[in-house]
């Protein structure tokens, strides 16, 4: 089926880039107190209520209480972009299935094993440490892209790379995937999801008693992931306000009801590309540093996890104003460090 690419790249980058920039601040503020606790792998209505009562009583504390709180979500958008790009991309060259697994991890392995070059020097010389035999036994986990499999290890090390797993394996099962929506269509599309949502309602808390995460796996992402792979098979899609609002009671009583959790993610995806129908209004200086940001995004995700340590240790008993500015001094260092490596990547790549 010929696709039509529906974003162009600097939409793709745009996307890229508010969810990076929601991710590394999320898992700054997520560490600065007050802290909310966020829904993300597991729902508790306590989270909720945490955020609902701080933000009444310290309301000047609105930016890192709702980064704290929400900004794990950007994780939805590049779930999302993923099943997206993949679709438009095989699309226009298709190869064979063990090609394709070829081409994917070869894009992303290089940068995750700079990363943990860049962890083991961190480690070595700010820590004064090396690395212990269990940590390299994780590390093996995640190359290996098992670690979201077994007890504590999702994340283990290194928050953030619980992500590596989840879309190394979206890879394995992308063409299947991408068959069944193209043949099937929206039939396709919703019998996927509801086998999806069955099963996490069925997983999730009996696999959470054993400190396993349905919501670090590919089950608990597909809706998001082949809402992707759909909008790439379809010629015109725009989101209806009526979509826009389902999606917003939907999003708004999962942060409350369990029932309601599992749906919260392709919610605020609904959401984003309802709002991002109207992003014309945006200055051209704010779309271009947020394309920066979302062409840098691998290596910022890569990087920005184990750093933020030395910057929430300046936060304490600082005021807001100086917390927003230590978060942006590193954002700012985080970015620069991801530059370099990229930059010293790509030479090693086209030298080599």
């Amino acid at each position: 089926m010929k696709q039509s690419i529906l974003f162009s790249k600097n939409d793709t980058l745009q996307i890229k880039g508010t969810g990076i920039l929601l991710i590394v601040l999320h898992n700054f503020f997520h560490w600065v107190q007050p802290s909310t606790g966020e829904n993300e792998f597991f729902f508790d209505i306590l989270f909720f209520k945490n955020y609902a009562t701080l933000l009444i009583d310290y309301p000047e504390q609105f930016v890192n209480l709702s980064f704290s709180f929400f900004g794990h979500y950007g994780v939805q958008l590049f779930i999302f972009i993923s099943g997206y790009g993949l679709s438009t991309s095989y699309s226009i060259k298709t190869s064979s299935y063990f090609a394709f697994i070829k081409h994917r991890l070869l894009k992303v392995y290089p940068p995750f094993l700079i990363g943990v070059f860049v962890l083991c020097l961190y480690t070595f010389f700010l820590n004064k440490k090396v690395l212990s035999f269990q940590w390299g036994l994780s590390i093996i986990y995640k190359l290996l892209s098992i670690h979201i499999f077994l007890p504590e290890e999702a994340l283990s090390i290194n928050g953030p790379w619980w992500f590596f797993g989840l879309i190394i394996h979206f890879y394995f099962i992308f063409i299947p995937l991408q068959r069944l929506i193209n043949r099937y269509g929206i039939s396709g599309f919703l019998g996927i999801n509801f086998s999806a949502y069955l099963l996490i309602f069925l997983l999730l808390e009996p696999l959470l008693e054993h400190k396993i995460y349905v919501m670090a796996n590919v089950i608990g992402h597909l809706p998001e992931f082949t809402l992707g792979i759909f909008f790439a098979s379809r010629k015109v899609i725009s989101i209806r306000k009526s979509w826009f609002f389902i999606a917003l009671i939907t999003f708004s009583l999962g942060n409350i009801f369990f029932v309601f959790y599992p749906f919260t993610f392709l919610s605020i995806i609904i959401i984003f590309l309802f709002l991002f129908q109207y992003r014309g209004s945006i200055l051209n200086w704010m779309k271009a540093l947020i394309e920066f940001f979302g062409g840098y995004s691998l290596f910022i995700f890569v990087l920005h996890g184990f750093f933020r340590n030395i910057f929430i240790s300046l936060t304490i008993e600082k005021s807001i104003l100086e917390v927003i500015g230590f978060a942006l001094a590193y954002l700012f260092f985080v970015t620069i460090l991801s530059v370099v490596c990229q930059k010293i990547y790509n030479y090693l790549k086209t030298t080599l």
